[in-house]
């Protein structure tokens, strides 16, 4: 079974296990007010109390433990594990009916006949002593290194590895202060130990539910965190994956951190953590900023905790925004990424200057410690300033976004990031070009995809004279047609474009959705071009090199070898060609001389 099975089975268990307690606590409350004596009424109610908190025990022991529990289910736990916890509970459960239940019935005076309460407060600690023994017990049978659960925590099936590597610290914590609460209470601290013991159990609960609520939200972090990554059309099956991977660890991470943070504050609160301390700690004086004014151990806590709290804001941003505010706004990432770049900039901003304001750093201050430091770094943070300006422009007035494809410099690459200094293209190399801000405000940009994505392909071909020009165009759409990535719209075009020397040269124009397809899509029309054209019988011109030469050269030539001569090495031939008729269309590897 999955975690999440687990989950919302429990969740099931907590909730149907409640219903018959829930009753009993109505009957409690009813015969509280009950036209009967008062003090009947009152143990009765205490009685159905108890009886509502055994029941309600008892359901959710039987849903986890139980011959149909999760644990069997889940988790696979050897009986003999089961066994052992079940006989803990009904040790424990018999011996609170024996020792405990007696002890709060002569502690509250719940026994009044006659209308006189009987209070016996010796016999009630002899007979929590007597309750407190036996848990001890109960809890070594349990813990101790040859029972059950602890052979199984520490073998290879053990679904808590975290809690098989800290056995021995759980069972001698839960020993020694077991012990220690015993000896507490029979030196005569019975309120100090029943505090104690309450603190601790609740401590333990929080620790247990702080444990499970950790790995619920871990499993569906794991199932769902695919489903917040911001969807691009251009992304493939991997780069989600990449994401979602991505994403998960992050939100892991904030888990990781804010559960343990969320279970401080609850022990906190539990042991009613005194304040007073930490007050006087955080009024005493560090240093003093004007005659009045002093900054104190508080005001640097402060401080600390917003630039902390900054940072930590700044890091897991994205993620908020994963979660929060990419579902609700357009999916370009390009917006995305502007969006989230401003705001880190605006919760920089805000942190730094809180952070400042709380040890009396006023705006007043600290623009006159940027005065003093511009006059003298003006000059050598000139460049720096007007690229941050650049790239704040680059944000606001989006005249490029991430995932653009475009040209500065001579430099052609796709926008990755967009930073404070500098941008990042990648080239189709895979090459990281870094290029300064002030580059894309200042140069020349050609933004290839600013409107859109869609470009233009252009295919020239050269086909002999005498071909029909309406056949080479309906052929060169039908095969663009038959592209599954040549677009419908803008529709493609075939025109005679020029006649030139020996050849009519046709241009067939088509649009893809994506600049990343066109060589694709260039590639696969020209080789269809060359096929269709074999097949339909339609010539495409060999480029082809004429020189004409004089008889008079070759006679020459001929009569300097009929009489023995020959041609001197290194020496020019005797006849000068005429200027030959060249005409070449593209480069021709071999020339053909007639």
């Amino acid at each position: 079974m999955s975690t999440m099975s687990v989950i919302r089975s429990t969740t099931l268990s907590l909730a149907t296990s409640a219903l018959w307690p829930s009753y009993l606590l109505v009957l409690s409350y009813a015969a509280k007010f009950a036209p009967w004596p008062r003090s009947f009424g009152r143990l009765v109610a205490f009685l159905l109390v108890v009886a509502a908190a055994v029941l309600y025990a008892h359901n959710v022991w039987r849903s986890i433990l139980g011959a149909k529990g999760w644990a069997l289910r889940s988790y696979n736990v050897p009986i003999d594990v089961i066994r052992r916890l079940r006989w803990a509970r009904g040790f424990l459960t018999i011996t609170a009916g024996l020792f405990l239940l007696p002890s709060q019935i002569l502690a509250q005076g719940l026994l009044a006949p006659g209308g006189q309460p009987i209070y016996a407060h010796t016999v009630g600690r002899l007979l929590i002593l007597a309750f407190e023994l036996s848990f001890l017990y109960a809890i070594h049978r349990v813990v101790r290194h040859d029972a059950p659960p602890s052979v199984w925590l520490t073998g290879p099936d053990n679904p808590f590895p975290r809690l098989g590597r800290h056995r021995r610290l759980i069972a001698w914590s839960l020993l020694v202060g077991t012990g220690l609460l015993i000896a507490v209470d029979t030196q005569g601290y019975g309120f100090t130990a029943r505090r104690l013991a309450a603190g601790l159990a609740q401590t333990a609960v929080v620790i247990a539910a702080g444990f499970f609520i950790e790995r619920a939200l871990m499993a569906v972090i794991t199932r769902n965190a695919w489903r917040r990554i911001e969807p691009h059309s251009s992304l493939s099956a991997n780069d989600h994956s990449h994401g979602s991977r991505d994403l998960s660890h992050r939100l892991r991470g904030l888990v990781r951190y804010g559960v343990p943070f969320v279970g401080l504050a609850i022990l906190a609160w539990i042991w009613e953590l005194d304040l007073a301390f930490f007050r006087y700690v955080s009024e005493q004086r560090l240093w003093s900023t004007s005659a009045e004014t002093f900054v104190t151990v508080g005001d640097f806590c402060r401080a600390i905790a917003i630039f902390a709290g900054t940072a930590l804001l700044w890091k897991n941003l994205a993620t908020i925004f994963a979660l929060v505010v990419y579902p609700r706004i357009s999916d370009d990432p390009g917006v995305r990424f502007a969006v989230l770049t401003l705001c880190r900039y605006a919760v920089l901003a805000g942190g730094v200057l809180a952070g400042f304001s709380a040890l009396d750093l006023g705006l007043d201050k600290v623009g006159m410690v940027l005065a003093a430091l511009g006059v003298g770094l003006g000059f050598g943070l000139q460049e720096i300033v007007s690229n941050f300006v650049s790239g704040l422009i680059l944000l606001l007035e989006r005249p490029l976004r991430v995932g653009d494809i475009v040209t500065v410099s001579e430099m052609t690459g796709k926008v990755d990031r967009i930073n404070i200094r500098a941008t990042t293209l990648i080239n189709a190399d895979n090459q990281s070009m870094i290029i300064p801000n002030r580059q894309f405000v200042t140069g020349n940009l050609v933004n290839w995809t600013h409107k859109d994505k869609i470009i233009r392909v252009v295919i020239n071909v050269a086909v002999a004279h005498g071909t029909d020009p309406d056949r080479v165009s309906d052929l060169l759409l039908a095969i663009a047609r038959e592209d599954a990535d040549v677009l419908g719209n803008p529709v493609s075009t075939a025109m005679l474009e020029e006649i030139g020397p020996g050849v009519l040269i046709f241009s067939l124009q088509v649009y893809v959705p994506d600049p990343s397809v066109a060589g694709r899509v260039k590639h696969r029309l020209a080789s269809q071009i060359q096929k269709r054209f074999r097949t339909q019988g339609i010539e495409i011109p060999v480029p082809k090199q004429e020189l004409k030469f004089q008889a008079s050269d070759f006679e020459a030539l001929i009569a300097k070898l009929a009489t023995g001569g020959g041609i001197a090495a290194g020496a020019a031939p005797a006849f000068t060609p005429s200027t030959p008729h060249l005409r070449i269309d593209r480069p021709a590897p071999n020339a053909i001389i007639e």
